[in-house]
């Protein structure tokens, strides 16, 4: 049954697999794959260095395996899942890869702009 009507990059890549045939395990394992392989890259880099783009692709990943596990979509229980991954947590309200990473990514920044006025470099403030 095709559940068509989710706008998200995520999701058009679940029904994009499920249009060429790959069955429900399939795609589970290409996605882990995937979200396990470009995670491991990012952790590897210094948290300024993981840009955006990878951030948000991660993120992708982590919502197209939410929404591969919707088979329907009258079960609040289902979507709730995919909404707390949309919003960056698992199902337990724990913070994703993604969230991760971006949070890191931020903090980084935030602390180079901020010793960057301590020292005196940079003196006008938000």
């Amino acid at each position: 049954m095709a559940m068509r009507g989710l706008n998200h990059p995520g999701v058009e890549m679940v029904e994009h697999l499920r249009d060429t045939g790959a069955d429900h395990e399939a795609i589970k394992a290409l996605l882990s794959r995937n979200h396990k392989n470009l995670n491991k890259k990012l952790s590897k880099l210094q948290p300024e260095d993981r840009t955006p783009g990878h951030i948000f692709e991660l993120h992708t990943l982590e919502i197209a395996l939410a929404y591969n596990e919707v088979h329907d979509l009258g079960c609040s229980h289902q979507l709730r899942k995919l909404d707390l991954a949309h919003r960056g947590c698992s199902d337990k309200g724990e913070p994703l890869a993604s969230t991760f990473h971006k949070r890191a990514r931020q903090t980084a920044l935030t602390s180079q702009e901020c010793g960057l006025v301590a020292t005196g470099v940079k003196t006008h403030f938000h």
